[in-house]
């Protein structure tokens, strides 16, 4: 329970990191030139701090937060008191900076589970007053964002379909297929096209240009020519 409390905190903080990490302007994408004048160290360095803050303002996790944040909320909706909670050792932070944070106290918990092992099994799996468990809240949370989900029935969050919104809009290495079957693929994918499709019409462009200076750099030079002849029956 300690261990699952844990994982469950590094997510919390790394959500809330990326939502409030603002990107610095001064640290773009690194060019093929620049990286040749860097050393390895110091373009992984860069490019460490050019990721830092692209999720700022993002909607989808701005969403996801919003929702780990209503977690204990969701709990006491589903007939679990507060008290009751702080009795087994499981308290929300009091910082509001902290995302949803939840805090564990071992030893509570430990206590509890000798003297009121029956409330600690209906906080997590749910049973007696409790319509849905701790366990079952925080599933229900994060099914809509990170695993499989329909988004064509939101209400029935174990129906076949597609994937969760994050997984949706950015893949996930656990599901190969939704590498090359994202938003953000298929926009990377759209944007290569039109970056090809400018290129294929600057190429014509340039052509174009050079044709006719071509042309005309010809025709300036017949003129000279025939101006020298001119110039030669005039003399």
């Amino acid at each position: 329970v300690k261990k699952f409390f844990e994982a469950y905190n590094a997510m919390i903080e790394e959500v809330n990191g990326h939502i409030t990490t603002r990107p610095d302007s001064a640290y773009g994408p690194l060019t093929d030139a620049q990286k040749e004048e860097m050393d390895e160290k110091s373009i992984e360095n860069w490019e460490t701090k050019a990721k830092q803050g692209v999720l700022f303002g993002d909607s989808s996790m701005n969403d996801f937060s919003v929702a780990l944040q209503r977690v204990m909320v969701n709990l006491m909706n589903s007939g679990i008191s507060y008290s009751d909670l702080k009795e087994i050792g499981i308290e929300m932070s009091d910082n509001e900076k902290d995302g949803g944070r939840i805090l564990f106290d071992e030893n509570k918990f430990k206590s509890a589970m000798e003297n009121n092992p029956e409330l600690v099994s209906n906080i997590f799996t749910g049973g007696g007053d409790v319509t849905k468990g701790l366990a079952y809240v925080i599933e229900d949370t994060l099914t809509p964002y990170a695993t499989r989900y329909s988004s064509d029935n939101k209400l029935n969050a174990n129906s076949k379909g597609s994937y969760g919104r994050l997984v949706e809009e950015a893949g996930s290495e656990k599901i190969p297929t939704s590498i090359s079957n994202n938003l953000i693929y298929k926009q990377l994918k759209e944007m290569e096209k039109t970056i090809n499709t400018l290129k294929s019409r600057l190429k014509t462009e340039q052509d174009q240009y050079i044709k006719q200076f071509t042309t005309m750099e010809t025709m300036i030079n017949q003129f000279n020519s025939q101006a020298g002849y001119l110039s030669q029956l005039q003399g």
